[in-house]
């Protein structure tokens, strides 16, 4: 039997669902969620209210017939994509033309051959899953090059600035403004370069296959405290971090990226006397949960529901970045078995925390 990949969505359209009655049941044993209903307004209901993943269409039934709901779902926003699959019991030529005209994507005659029949689900299935995928890395890529450029082109202009003063006017500075100059210059060169960071890092994540292994949380932050000790330097105040830290499973280079996105968000938006705290906590077995909390203005409940949606910009919080750190945040923990979230209220500050599994070799140390 053919392979298919389980958990998608089929909706069965046909006046007489006994005749599909094994297709159905092959679908359902291997993890489809199968819908059947028998008339094209049922389908109608059943499509605007769920949109399913693909769309198996008989031809003939009573009130709306097949070719009608094909024509209503490639001409809806939102159900366009949907891939329509036609099995009939008519086998004529016009009616195939009828078919495709209308946006059906394949058509299968009765009595359908199981295994075909599977093949072609798969099939389409996966290929709209890949346009899916392809369409959204588009709209990142839109998205994302227009904050970027808006973003770059602060830090990137003061270094101009600066580097112009001084090239212009080098013997007119003392040695101390010359340093603030460099100072200044190397500030935004770190921030220019985080920005690229955070691009490739937002890229990498989706295209990439990962590769967990035991982490040495120790030695990851103190590599995230050297990456942010030019912003520390801007600031007063103190960061408290665990002596001893538990071995999870993870990815070391992204955790790096979670733990300097959530401290450099701590920094910026913490108040005026910072004092963070770093810790972590086993929440469930086999599970640890890692954070940072501020002493900042904090965040509302509506605030907290999108904190982590790609190129979402807060008041507060994200005025200052390009709005994709957090959102970055979130797909690698989803990629590592993971979880992100905040703990917040106003005038409160925030508790930003993300979830890992803890190493099997470690479970017992910390059960």
């Amino acid at each position: 039997m053919a392979s298919i990949i389980p958990s998608e969505r089929i909706l069965i359209v046909d006046d007489a669902p006994q005749q599909l009655s094994g297709l159905q049941s092959i679908l359902t044993m291997h993890g489809y969620e199968v819908e059947v209903v028998s008339k094209g307004v049922q389908a109608l209901h059943s499509i605007l209210a769920k949109p399913p993943d693909i769309i198996l269409l008989d031809i003939l039934m009573p009130e709306i017939d097949g070719f009608e709901v094909c024509k209503f779902v490639k001409n809806y926003e939102g159900t366009e994509d949907i891939p329509i699959i036609f099995i009939s019991g008519c086998d004529e030529p016009e009616a195939k033309m009828m078919a495709f005209a209308m946006g059906g994507d394949d058509y299968l005659t009765k009595p359908v051959m199981i295994d075909e029949t599977i093949a072609r689900i798969n099939t389409h299935i996966s290929k709209r899953s890949r346009t899916i995928e392809m369409e959204d890395q588009i709209d990142d890529l839109k998205s994302y090059s227009s904050m970027v450029a808006h973003d770059i082109k602060n830090p990137v202009g003061l270094m101009q600035g600066f580097a112009n003063q001084l090239y212009e006017n080098w013997e007119y500075y003392s040695d101390d403004d010359k340093r603030n100059f460099m100072n200044a210059i190397r500030r935004n060169a770190e921030k220019a370069n985080t920005i690229v960071d955070e691009l490739l890092a937002f890229s990498s994540i989706r295209q990439n296959e990962v590769v967990t292994e035991p982490l040495d949380m120790g030695e990851i932050f103190e590599n995230v405290e050297k990456r942010i000790k030019t912003w520390w330097l801007e600031y007063s105040g103190t960061i408290h971090r665990p002596t001893e830290w538990p071995v999870v499973t993870g990815h070391g280079a992204w955790i790096e990226e979670v733990w300097v996105n959530y401290l450099s968000n701590a920094i910026k938006y913490g108040g005026s006397d910072l004092d963070i705290e770093v810790g972590y906590r086993v929440i469930e077995k086999g599970y640890v949960q890692f954070w940072v909390q501020d002493h900042g203005g904090g965040l509302s409940l509506e605030d907290q529901e999108i904190v982590f949606t790609k190129h979402t910009r807060i008041k507060g919080l994200s005025q200052e970045g390009h709005g994709l750190g957090l959102a970055i945040v979130k797909r690698i923990l989803d990629k590592l078995s993971g979880y992100v979230g905040v703990e917040s209220q106003i005038g409160q500050g925030c508790k930003f925390y993300f979830v890992l599994p803890l190493a099997e070799e470690f479970e017992e140390e910390l059960a």
